[in-house]
């Protein structure tokens, strides 16, 4: 779901010339949820992918795999609002294999008392998409964000994080060589 949040919020970037976007989660008591990204920019044309681009059926795929669907169309205003609709516990997620080793408490997020969370990506409207959502989540506060591998480090000493939510794919840097980063001080931090 975050990849299919990803794409929408760069397209909205790239393409829309938005002066305003917004990101809604919504979950239901069945282990449903949604997300909603509206734009205020020039709206999309088509809802197929122009030639050589393929972010919209990327888009498609992934909700396929979670068990669900997008909807892309003009939005309520002027712009364009794409939908995700999605099942949690989907059997085309689940795993083959023997279970998982479930990780020690101590390693574990504890969804009754507070979790403060960083969030390292160098696309800094995906970041706020990020912020956005975490922040609708009574159980997670954002203690930082950071754009690099100096801003990450910096805040990941400053604030002790039980959680980093790490880009892998950062544009001058590794996302593994901060995440090996971050593990050299403390084995037991949390980074995703």
């Amino acid at each position: 779901m975050l990849q299919i949040v990803r794409e929408a919020l760069t397209n909205v970037e790239k393409h829309a010339q938005a002066h305003a976007v917004s990101v809604e989660l919504a979950g239901g008591a069945d282990g449903s949820f949604r997300v909603v990204i509206d734009d205020d920019g020039v709206g999309i044309a088509t809802e197929t992918s122009p030639a050589q681009h393929f972010g919209l059926d990327i888009m498609r795929d992934r909700a396929g795999l979670l068990g669900g669907s997008i909807e892309i169309g003009r939005s309520a205003g002027s712009g364009t609002g794409c939908g995700c609709a999605c099942r949690r516990g989907s059997a085309s997620l689940r795993r083959r294999g023997p279970p998982r080793r479930r990780p020690e408490k101590r390693n574990r997020l504890n969804m009754e008392s507070r979790n403060t969370v960083l969030v390292v990506d160098d696309h800094p409207l995906f970041r706020k998409g990020v912020v956005q959502l975490l922040a609708m989540e009574p159980s997670i506060e954002v203690v930082g964000e950071a754009g690099n591998r100096a801003q990450a480090l910096a805040l990941v000493q400053q604030h002790e994080p039980d959680l980093t939510l790490l880009d892998l794919n950062l544009k001058s840097e590794s996302g593994l060589d901060i995440l090996a980063a971050i593990k050299a001080d403390d084995p037991s931090r949390r980074a995703s």
